[in-house]
């Protein structure tokens, strides 16, 4: 895969596996949520993923792919052990929520970190992904996992939410 170099305003070049333009997100939201999950080390990172595409309840895309994300909401882990693991703060996802209805955003999926591993989907993140089936049957999610194994060079992969599955996405 292609890697994309960045600057990020400190002088430092930064590497990414992820290929720009991308139909799954936008650079800026990319360089979002890896940062989310580098500031969340050595702990799991976790947050939501919107799109501006429709409004909350309108349909976000007549095609087959999931929507495009350009929001990056990140949600505070509360697992006790959240090195390894990651639930989503009940305060901080109602909020999120709230303010994606606000701004007319729509959940269009999650993302969260693996601090030591690489970015494949764990017993817990199936086990962790029971919960989301309702919101699957109204619509395409996509879940997104960040490798922070090299925090200077992140992977990432996202995978399709598909009943209790997940279905990797072709990011290139």
């Amino acid at each position: 895969m292609p890697f994309n170099q960045t600057d990020d305003g400190n002088g430092i070049a930064r590497n990414h596996s992820m290929p720009f333009p991308n139909k799954f997100i936008t650079a800026e939201a990319y360089e979002r949520m890896i940062e989310i999950c580098r500031r969340s080390l050595p702990e799991e990172a976790c947050g939501v993923l919107a799109t501006t595409g429709g409004g909350a309840g309108e349909a976000v895309s007549t095609t087959n792919a999931p929507a495009r994300i350009d929001t990056v909401i990140p949600i505070a882990n509360c697992h006790p052990m959240a090195k390894n693991s990651f639930r989503f703060c009940p305060e901080d996802w109602i909020d999120a929520y709230y303010s994606m209805q606000k701004n007319r955003q729509q959940l269009v999926g999650f993302f969260h970190s693996h601090p030591a591993t690489p970015p494949l989907p764990s017993t817990r993140d199936l086990n962790g992904l029971l919960w989301t089936t309702a919101s699957a049957a109204k619509g395409r999610l996509s879940y997104w996992i960040i490798s922070l194994r090299q925090p200077l060079e992140p992977k990432a992969a996202a995978y399709e939410i598909a009943g209790n599955r997940f279905i990797p996405l072709m990011l290139a």
